[in-house]
């Protein structure tokens, strides 16, 4: 599981994006620990949104454990509260 940074921002999203596309070409499920987020941004909301589809496309698992206020925040803002909903992980 990725534990995401605290501040999920463009720079973050650049270090993460190629993390994640080795890890969907090899066949791996994905997930992310949002518990930490404090601030997220359009382009990190992108990638996740990007990442999960083309895990979708690759019959993979994506999924958001734990997301923070401010994640939630981030996806409420966008009007893409819905499409968080499809990738959240239920605790268990």
């Amino acid at each position: 599981m990725h534990e995401l940074a605290n501040v999920c921002d463009h720079e973050y999203a650049a270090q993460l994006q190629p993390i994640l596309l080795a890890e969907i070409q090899a066949g791996q499920n994905i997930a992310l620990d949002a518990s930490n987020v404090d601030e997220i941004s359009t382009v990190f909301v992108q990638l996740v949104e990007s990442a999960a589809q083309s895990a979708r496309l690759a019959e993979l698992g994506f999924a958001v454990h734990n997301p923070s206020e401010a994640f939630i925040e981030g996806y409420e803002d966008l009007g893409l509260f819905p499409n968080l909903m499809q990738i959240f992980a239920e605790p268990g």
